[in-house]
């Protein structure tokens, strides 16, 4: 293969690795908590029928922790909406109609790996006549990843790779 062909070639490899985006874990141990606020969720799809609100936790290690999730309508400081040591269920008919609140994990003992959090908020359609059911139901849906590792990590790690590439290539041909 020709040289520079090569060299285009670990080139374009170098820039689209630095594209690449990164999801990382929440590690919790015994005593440790996360609590992650929602401020808006956007409009999943509309239905005829009622699909009830619902909160998961996506945890890849949990055999090993005993944990409690709490949620809250708008802060840690009230009294929860609801709590389960399940990681997922239905919220209480009416929460979150604003669509925003607050997700807590704590831990008890063990650990437990979270890797995203998802929450289903139902609104249901007003109606001209309060005595019939609504028409639609607008059900607003977002999966919220725990965290995410800055891109400039990976820039950085691709950045590094094309400079000792031009390097490589600037003393190959010092030496012909």
């Amino acid at each position: 293969m020709n040289h520079n062909l090569k060299t285009i070639l670990h080139t374009c490899l170098c820039f689209l690795g630095a594209c690449l985006t990164g999801q990382s874990q929440v590690l919790l141990n015994a005593g440790e908590s996360f609590t992650f606020e929602f401020t808006s969720l956007p409009l999943h799809h509309i239905d005829k029928t009622d699909v009830r609100g619902v909160f998961s936790l996506e945890i890849s290690d949990w055999t090993t922790g005993r944990f409690l999730f709490e949620i809250f309508e708008n802060n840690v400081n009230e009294a929860p909406i609801r709590n389960t040591d399940f990681p997922s269920g239905f919220i209480p008919s009416g929460a979150w109609q604003d669509l925003q609140g607050v997700a807590r994990v704590t831990v008890f003992n063990g650990s437990v790996t979270l890797n995203s959090l998802s929450f289903r908020v139902t609104i249901p359609s007003e109606h001209s006549d309060p005595n019939l059911p609504p028409i639609n139901y607008f059900v607003y849906q977002s999966t919220f990843p725990t965290a995410v590792p800055e891109p400039t990590v990976l820039v950085f790690v691709g950045l590094t790779a094309l400079v000792g590439k031009g390097w490589r290539l600037a003393t190959f041909r010092q030496k012909k």
